[in-house]
């Protein structure tokens, strides 16, 4: 095989992998921060505004590449978005366990 016929493949590989975590993190932090009780509705909530933001980015996206004839315009809002979405991950703390009743 050609350089050309692998590189794609790791690619998509690598893609996988990353939604393999992306869906499996947030349901177990989901969890952790809100209990089990409403993990289901909490879970949902979270996962359609994710789903509704890959319907809306890209086509931001597109509007901006169609405007400014390059994908510079929407990757550097997106990047900075980036950064403070880890930012405020980092600043996060797991919640203390609630203490028995005496």
């Amino acid at each position: 095989m050609s350089k050309s016929h692998i590189r794609p493949r790791v690619s998509i590989g690598i893609g996988c992998v990353l939604m393999l975590v992306a869906i499996s993190v947030p349901a177990s932090a989901t969890a952790d921060f809100w209990g089990t009780r409403n993990a289901g509705i909490n879970y949902g909530m979270l996962f359609t505004a994710w789903n509704v933001a890959g319907v809306i980015g890209p086509r931001i996206g597109g509007v901006l590449f169609d405007r400014y004839h390059n994908y510079q315009a929407a990757f550097y809002p997106a990047a900075v978005l980036a950064a403070v979405v880890l930012i405020c991950e980092m600043l996060v703390r797991r919640p203390a366990a609630p203490q028995p009743a005496v």
